[in-house]
């Protein structure tokens, strides 16, 4: 029988004694309460049914007779009467001196002997009632119950040493636990039936026996993952009884609780985050493993709020404060970030808490978590830089995805652009585009920009208004980390300004800055064009040298600023008389350089000059006056004239001069002189001269 269903037998046995014998005192202590009213009422005690009257002649002698003497006088006492003797042996005495109240009290004496005696029966009864129900419950708890019970029977060697067991007796929840039947376990050995893990119960035994005391551990089963809690005692001679619990549903709770434990602190520590918890009332900190070892708060003994507020930065503390103070009086939210002291450098940390609060409201203790930021912040450092940089720059800068959508431009876009940045977001930078640029440009961008990883170069695009403006453009791919790109930055100004004045300098370097024709420099190259281009079309090129007649006398009479009117006048008249392919230059002062490019004749030449000089010879109206000039011109034709270009110059200036010389307004061509022995040829005079 299960311990448990000893105890309770025996607890009900006792109790069952117990009532018995207060039963029995309570009888005892009624009779004597009744006897004692009725002893008080009989005038003399009368044993046996005899009155004291009648046993006055049964008194012993005198001590001072003889013994035969007492013999005689009893002898010779009468006999009592028959009377005397049924009241004897029926012990009632019908002695006249008795009352109806004494015979009353005899009966409920009686009666109250009778009804103890049937209460003592009554309890009696139901103490058998209820230990016969103990008894059903405790079998019942016995099949029922979840732990498994097994009564084993120890087994010795002949030196007396336990070294086996038999089982006596199991409930169901044994065989449940180890999925056995009693049939299988009743009488069979320990070792040859229990599972290998199980046998140790038997190794137990002995120690319980030599120290009179239970014992308790676990069993571990490692192939099916069962863990079982086992308690031994004796029970008797050679008795053993062993308490099962099936535990493995907890051992896997446990073992899961600290596996996730482990997870958690490798998260923690390889997350920079740590766990805190503040007695407010103890003013005691604990602060979790990855806290100490991690984050490098201090390691002290029993860590409190000065020795936190002591890693903290000094200029960081006041803040600090002043969040747990809001925090703890009004509920404002205790998310703070601060800097402690390591290693002579400081450490971004942010802690977040919540307060627990008692039935009153009042903080008790506050709970949260701590984490290192510093990579944060440091991001956070170069994001503000590279915002500050986005915001603030002159330069406009937009960022498309992959696509060419944009996702943002900066204030400077604005400026540059005149689009705004709602106006501009989602669509493609080609809204900015001015149509001043063909495909092939476009194409070569997006080549250059696609192999390189970088265009960089100058661009005109539209403004919102319409205008056209040069931008100085420098577009980047940005790749994630597989080198696909994700982005694309672009970084421009508005060079228009910049531009204009290039080509202000430019201009002004090829070109005269007073008639806006080619200067000296701009002729070279356009004459050494002019030139590959005769060879390629096999047309004439004419080459002029052009001299104002009678400029001086005007620059002189009417001032500079007339001089230098009648200088653009010239170079109007004589652009109008001109082809676009041809040009005229300015080559100083009052000189003039022509060039005829495509003549298919002489006279085609002939007949350009002529028109420059009718239109020359019209009077200029100026400063409210006419004012009459006239023009001395030498030609020379290429490549009828085959010498180099420096050559076919100078040919020309020598034509020019031999015009002034035949009495100016009036033109030469080289060819012509040459022909008409006016000049000699460059080979003849060379050999003149040597």
């Amino acid at each position: 029988m299960p311990p448990m269903a000893s105890t309770c037998l025996t607890r009900h046995s006792k109790g069952f004694e117990m009532t018995r014998t207060f039963s029995l005192f309570l009888a005892a202590l009624s009779c004597i309460l009744i006897c004692q009213p009725l002893q008080a009422s009989l005038p003399e005690p009368i044993p046996l049914g005899w009155s004291t009257q009648s046993l006055k002649p049964l008194q012993l002698p005198d001590n001072d007779l003889s013994p035969l003497d007492s013999v005689t006088r009893l002898t010779n006492t009468a006999p009592p009467s028959p009377q005397a003797t049924l009241n004897r042996w029926s012990e009632i005495s019908v002695n006249a001196s008795i009352s109806m109240k004494t015979i009353f009290s005899y009966a409920i004496t009686g009666v109250l002997i009778m009804l103890l005696f049937s209460y003592w029966v009554y309890r009696l009864r139901q103490e058998i009632k209820a230990r016969r129900n103990s008894e059903a419950e405790l079998a019942l708890l016995y099949q029922n119950m979840s732990l498994g019970f097994a009564l084993h029977e120890a087994i010795r060697d002949s030196k007396g040493q336990i070294i086996d067991s038999r089982y006596v007796l199991i409930n169901p929840a044994f065989e449940k636990i180890l999925n056995l039947t009693a049939a299988e376990c009743i009488g069979k050995l320990t070792s040859k039936l229990s599972p290998p893990s199980l046998r140790q119960c038997t190794r137990q035994f002995a120690m319980i026996e030599r120290q009179q005391q239970p014992t308790h551990f676990e069993i571990h089963i490692h192939d099916n993952q069962q863990w079982f809690e086992v308690d031994c005692y004796q029970a008797g001679n050679d008795r053993f009884v062993v308490l099962l619990a099936d535990i493995s549903r907890r051992k896997l709770d446990e073992l899961e609780i600290k596996t996730n434990e482990e997870r958690l602190r490798i998260s923690q520590y390889y997350g920079g985050i740590g766990t805190w918890e503040f007695d407010l009332k103890n003013n005691r900190h604990i602060w979790s493993e990855i806290t100490n070892n991690g984050l490098s708060f201090p390691k002290t003994q029993s860590p409190n709020w000065a020795h936190f507020l002591a890693s903290v930065c000094k200029e960081d503390r006041p803040m600090v404060i002043e969040a747990l103070r809001k925090h703890l009086k009004h509920g404002v939210k205790y998310d703070v970030e601060y800097r402690i002291n390591v290693a002579d450098k400081k450490c971004w940390m942010r802690s977040v808490g919540q307060a627990e609060r008692n039935a009153h409201g009042k903080p008790i203790r506050m709970l949260g978590i701590v984490q290192d930021i510093s990579e944060r912040k440091r991001a956070e450092e170069k994001l503000r830089l590279s915002a500050r940089v986005f915001s603030d720059a002159h330069e406009g800068i937009v960022i498309t995805d992959a696509d060419a959508r944009i996702l943002d431009v900066n204030a400077a876009f604005t400026e540059i652009t005149g689009y705004t940045h709602d106006e501009v977001i989602g669509k493609n930078p080609s809204v900015l585009k001015s149509h001043r640029h063909d495909a092939d440009f476009y194409q070569s961008l997006w080549e250059t920009l696609l192999c390189d990883g970088h265009w960089k170069g100058e661009i005109w695009n539209k403004h919102k208004d319409n205008e056209t403006y040069a931008q100085l453009l420098t577009i980047s791919a940005t790749n994630d980390e597989t080198g696909k790109v994700i982005n694309y930055i672009g970084l421009f100004s508005d060079i228009t300004e910049r531009k204009q004045q290039q080509e202000l300098l430019e201009h002004m370097a090829h070109f005269d800055p007073l008639t806006g024709l080619p200067n000296r420099s701009l002729f070279s190259d356009r004459f050494n064009q002019a030139i590959a281009h005769s060879k390629r079309s096999g047309g004439l090129l004419a080459i002029c040298y052009l001299d104002l007649d009678g400029f001086k006398p005007v620059n002189d009479s009417f001032g500079h600023g007339v001089g230098d009117e009648l200088l653009i006048e010239v170079a109007r008249r004589i652009k109008a008389n001109l082809r676009e392919c041809d040009t005229v230059c300015r080559i100083g002062g009052d000189e003039f350089a022509v060039l005829l490019q495509d003549l298919q004749s002489t006279q085609q030449c002939e007949d350009t000059m002529k028109r420059i000089h009718a239109a020359l010879a019209n009077p200029f109206t100026l400063a409210m006056h006419p004012i009459w000039i006239g023009a001395s011109s030498g030609v020379t034709l290429y490549p009828l004239d085959d010498v180099p270009p420096y050559t076919l110059l100078r040919h020309a200036d020598q034509a020019m001069y031999q015009a002034k010389r035949a009495g100016r307004n009036c033109y030469r061509i080289y060819l012509d002189l040459i022909a008409q022995g006016v000049l000699i040829p460059d080979s003849e005079a060379l050999t003149e001269i040597e």
